[in-house]
């Protein structure tokens, strides 16, 4: 008897094609870690003022900070200057065993980070690396 007419081992191979077939269709979100190089703003910023507004099951988060230094701009940043930060988050869900992505950071005010960041239309910056967009004490 060849292993090839045996019916598990033929529904095996058929299910196996079948994920294969369909597991390229799905679209691959780009890592944080690609993100942050990526980001057009790279900034060491200290966080003047923070207010925090709750919205049903978001907060929605508005931060001041004065950049402290510039490591890459796109927008010809420079130390010294006064930017807005804004950003939802939301409270992380409990898991049932599986993975999570993290709650973004809320900000602290007199605190430091290092940002990577994009300019928002209308002048505030927004997180350009998900949950590890801020990086700090």
């Amino acid at each position: 008897m060849r292993t090839s007419n045996h019916p598990p081992f033929r529904y095996g191979v058929a299910v196996c094609s079948c994920l294969m077939a369909i597991a390229p269709l799905g679209a691959m979100p780009r890592p944080p870690i690609e993100l942050r190089t990526s980001a057009p703003e790279q900034l060491l910023i200290e966080v003047i003022s923070v207010k925090v507004d709750h919205q049903s099951a978001a907060l929605v988060i508005e931060a001041q900070a004065n950049v402290i230094a510039v490591s890459k701009t796109g927008s010809r940043m420079t130390a010294g200057q006064t930017i807005s930060i804004r950003y939802t988050t939301y409270p992380q869900a409990r898991s049932l065993g599986g993975c999570t992505t993290p709650q973004m950071p809320i900000l602290i005010k007199a605190r430091q980070y290092k940002s990577y960041l994009e300019k928002g239309p209308t002048g505030t910056f927004a997180p350009a690396a998900t949950w590890l967009s801020f990086e700090g004490s």
